[in-house]
This record gives structure tokens, C-alpha cells and sequence, in this order.
């Protein structure tokens, strides 16, 4: 039950009251309401991934969903994202910053540039097939005008 509870914390409290701070925030021009909001939502994508790794303390940990959700909490305090992204995410994200980037390139352009190649190929097939279908009935005389629906009924005529 305690697990169904966080869930409904997490998303609430940990996506939608911030999204709503920060749609308001961009309304304004204080750039560091907008840093505290990036910094918070870094903080956040990184809760999310690990997250379910973490689900598994349920188990061990006594009173684990209240931890978790007081620590939510804790991150939406002007200070709670900061501290975490100070000490913890922005020294790891620093030091293995190019080797990510690598990383990322190499999965853009040996998988990413792959499916889109693939997904064009797929539509060049499907509007081949498109074109010649039609070709096809209008060479056979199969082609028919569409009669306009009218109330319901397709004899136009009739009216």
C-alpha cells in the first residue's frame, strides 16, 4: 500500500508541483529561479533513473516509502537539489563528461542515423506501394469517383 502512496507522491510532488513552478518561473526573468529549477529537474531525471534500484531497499529498509518521500521533499526545498547536485551529480556528471558526450555521439550516429535510415526506407517502400496501387486500378478502370455522403446516405440523387 506504502508503495502505491509514493507513487502518487512522486509524481505529484516530484513532477507536477514543479513543473508548475517552473512553467511559472519562465514567465520571469531571474535567472537564478530558472537555475534552481535545471538544477532540480538534473536532480530529479537522476532520482527517476535510479529509482527503481533503489525500490529494492523496500525490503530491508523499515519505513523506506517515508524516507524516500521525505527526501522528495527535501529536493523541492529551495536548497534540498542544490546540495545534491553540488556534492554529488555535478563532480560525477564533471569528471566523466566527455566520455558521455562519446558515448552519446557514438550511439546517435551508429543507432539513431541507422533508424532513421530504416524509417525512410519504410516510407519510400509504403509510398512506392501507395503509387503504384493507384496506378494500378486507374490503368484496370477500377477507379471510381467517392459519391458524397449526404445525411447519411450515399445516393445524393435521392434529396
Amino acid at each position: 500500500m506504502m508503495h502505491y502512496v509514493s507513487r502518487v507522491f512522486v509524481l505529484a510532488f516530484g513532477a507536477g508541483y514543479p513543473a508548475y513552478k517552473t512553467y511559472k518561473v519562465t514567465k520571469t526573468r531571474d535567472l537564478q529561479e530558472h537555475k534552481r529549477w535545471l538544477i532540480y529537474w538534473i536532480v530529479y531525471a537522476t532520482f527517476i533513473c535510479i529509482e527503481p534500484l533503489l525500490d529494492i531497499l523496500a525490503y530491508i529498509v523499515p519505513f523506506y516509502f517515508t524516507i524516500k518521500m521525505a527526501f522528495l521533499y527535501w529536493l523541492v526545498v529551495p536548497s534540498g537539489s542544490t546540495i545534491v547536485y553540488n556534492i554529488v551529480i555535478f563532480p560525477i556528471l564533471s569528471s566523466k563528461e566527455k566520455d558521455i558526450d562519446a558515448g552519446l555521439n557514438k550511439i546517435r550516429t551508429e543507432h539513431l542515423d541507422g533508424i532513421a535510415n530504416v524509417i525512410q526506407d519504410i516510407l519510400a517502400k509504403v509510398a512506392n506501394l501507395v503509387t503504384s496501387t493507384a496506378a494500378d486500378k486507374a490503368k484496370s478502370g477500377n477507379v471510381q469517383p467517392e459519391q458524397p455522403i449526404i445525411n447519411g446516405n450515399n445516393n445524393p440523387a435521392k434529396h
